[in-house]
């Protein structure tokens, strides 16, 4: 541009991993991402269906290997989560709003290393 303006453009932001860059890059001491549902799930959706308590990064990324989360739903936020709990060697909860107040408490999908 010649005057050195800004002009906007279109563009797509992924908000859990913005929100996983942000924590990091202000050493959070730990990620919340939240969500509809109270935990991530495995078997989501089907009769066995159970949720993800406390779990290593470990686990995790096989759950995630094996497909157990949809992309452009709980997947992303997994990703973000991982990638979170890697870099900085903290903790990361996936939960709903409702529980927000409660994450003293251990509710939601609380990832560590």
């Amino acid at each position: 541009m010649k005057d050195d303006s800004l002009q906007g453009v279109a563009g797509v932001i992924d908000k859990d991993f913005s929100a996983a860059k942000l924590a990091e890059d202000i050493q959070a001491d730990e990620l919340v991402i939240l969500t509809t549902v109270d935990n991530a799930y495995v078997n989501y959706n089907q009769p066995d269906q159970a949720p993800i308590g406390k779990i290593k990064i470990d686990q995790l990324k096989k759950y995630l290997e094996a497909g157990q989360f949809a992309a452009g739903s709980m997947k992303p936020k997994i990703e973000a989560v991982i990638d979170f709990v890697e870099k900085t060697g903290k903790t990361a909860i996936i939960t709903s709003l409702r529980n927000a107040s409660k994450l003293d408490d251990g509710v939601g999908t609380i990832v560590y290393n």
